[in-house]
């Protein structure tokens, strides 16, 4: 909900499919009707760690590197590893956003640059 609140339309849309591509469902109608996917190994934290600081350097300062943004959303490989990197972000960056990662892909990822 945070993430669907944080997004707006394709923006939502865009990160819900490549998340999806990696086995992350944020949808829970479709969550209900897929089968429950395997149990996956919590990434390191160091990886967390590396993917959240990759998503902070692109979206800081002026400007968002959209390109890092999404680079950075394809490769976390399972719902295990978005929560790790959500949890890093809070806690690494709780300056931006509040450390509320959806909150600053919302913020960050907004109007004609997502309409790719």
């Amino acid at each position: 909900a945070a993430l669907r609140a944080a997004l707006r339309g394709g923006d939502y849309k865009e990160c819900l499919d490549i998340l999806a591509a990696r086995g992350v469902a944020l949808n829970s109608a479709a969550a209900a009707a897929a089968p429950p996917p395997p149990p996956a190994a919590a990434p390191p934290a160091e990886e967390a760690d590396v993917a959240a600081a990759a998503l902070h350097r692109a979206m800081k300062g002026f400007g968002t590197d959209e390109d890092g943004v999404y680079a950075t959303l394809a490769a976390i490989p399972s719902q295990g590893a978005y929560a790790a990197v959500t949890a890093a972000f809070r806690a690494q960056y709780s300056d931006f956003h509040h450390g509320d990662l959806a909150a600053a892909l919302g913020a960050e990822l907004t109007g004609a640059e997502l309409a790719r």
